[in-house]
């Protein structure tokens, strides 16, 4: 498969720049944040690691869609559209992953018992 990366820069749109700079700058500063945490002793997080792999698997898929833009033979194009589902794909298992992660975090957490009552002295 061709690499997406290939394409020159100045062919890419002002806005299409501006989007991807912004994931990029994103994506870094997320793992800045885990990066932190990690360091200062807390518990590992699953979370932060399956949004970066989201807003890194967008960032792909935006550049796809720029490339298909671009004018190529047809087994090119096919190439990226392969592409472009495969990375679909995976959004759509790391989303799922993201809410699976979420949901269990809110099961994990322990809810009092309304039908245990403390001593008044404690």
């Amino acid at each position: 498969m061709s690499n997406v990366t290939e394409a020159p820069v100045g062919m890419l749109s002002p806005m299409s720049r501006r989007l991807l700079h912004i994931a990029s700058a994103t994506e870094h500063a997320l793992l800045h944040v885990v990066a932190e945490a990690h360091l200062e002793g807390e518990h590992f997080q699953l979370e932060p690691f399956i949004v970066v792999g989201i807003i890194a698997d967008v960032r792909h898929i935006l550049s796809i869609v720029v490339s298909l833009a671009l004018p190529e033979t047809a087994t090119v194009n096919r190439d990226r559209l392969v592409e472009l589902d495969v990375d679909a794909g995976a959004a759509f298992v790391l989303v799922a992953g993201l809410a699976l992660a979420r949901w269990s975090q809110g099961r994990s957490t322990p809810r009092p018992d309304p039908d245990i009552t403390t001593p008044s002295g404690e």
